[in-house]
């Protein structure tokens, strides 16, 4: 994607031009993802206003590459092939959305909120690029990439994010809000701690309002 670079006190002066692959090298974003966060908080690079370019090429590319996936009052949102989401309003402005991960949740899963409901980007683009259908599931391996999602049955997903999450997940003890000790998994820390499997891991996912110990993912 292309932007256009404003003169700050001019903005009918365009100064340059500058893409997102650049943007990414010289401010350093992980992925797109942060960058879209970043412009939608301070769009302003090299002291100029940034502005997405729009050209028939690139309209005739979003009709091929975007599929839309949620609209209300007049809002419709996107999903495409870049992984990214975005909403264009009636006023026919677009703005990308920010794709997020939660603590304490799987690395490989990620969430945006369109609209008033927050959405499993991994699945929704399974099921408008993959061809995933509804009664099976996915799973990411590595970057946030088409390429990289696995479609599979519910009980195929099901053991594999087991498996991940007993391999994967270790838990601390806390005290004082300081780590007093770590355990390498859900299951070494309830074998010392003397609590069940489920009881350690309802901590941790603060589903106790009351609990005898302060358990978190770490």
């Amino acid at each position: 994607m292309i932007y256009l670079m404003l003169d700050e006190k001019d903005i009918t002066h365009v100064v340059g031009e500058v893409s997102s692959e650049q943007l990414i090298k010289e401010m350093h974003f992980k992925n797109y993802s942060t960058m879209d966060a970043w412009i939608n908080r301070n769009n302003k690079y090299k002291g100029c206003w940034l502005v997405e370019k729009f050209e028939k090429e690139e309209k005739r590319k979003i009709k091929v590459d975007s599929q839309l996936i949620y609209e209300k009052k007049g809002r419709k949102y996107y999903i495409n092939t870049d992984c990214r989401i975005y909403v264009i309003y009636k006023s026919g402005r677009k703005k990308y959305l920010s794709i997020y991960q939660k603590p304490g949740h799987p690395k490989s899963k990620y969430y945006c909120k369109v609209s008033d409901h927050e959405v499993d980007v991994v699945r929704t683009l399974a099921l408008s690029f993959l061809g995933m259908k509804e009664e099976q599931c996915c799973i990411l391996y590595g970057e946030l990439d088409l390429k990289n999602i696995k479609i599979m049955s519910k009980s195929e997903c099901s053991s594999i994010t087991g498996k991940m999450a007993r391999g994967s997940k270790s838990v601390g003890l806390y005290e004082n809000g300081k780590l007093k000790r770590k355990y390498s998994s859900t299951r070494e820390a309830a074998k010392h701690l003397y609590l069940s499997y489920q009881t350690v891991s309802d901590y941790c996912n603060q589903k106790v309002k009351k609990p005898m110990m302060d358990l978190r993912w770490v």
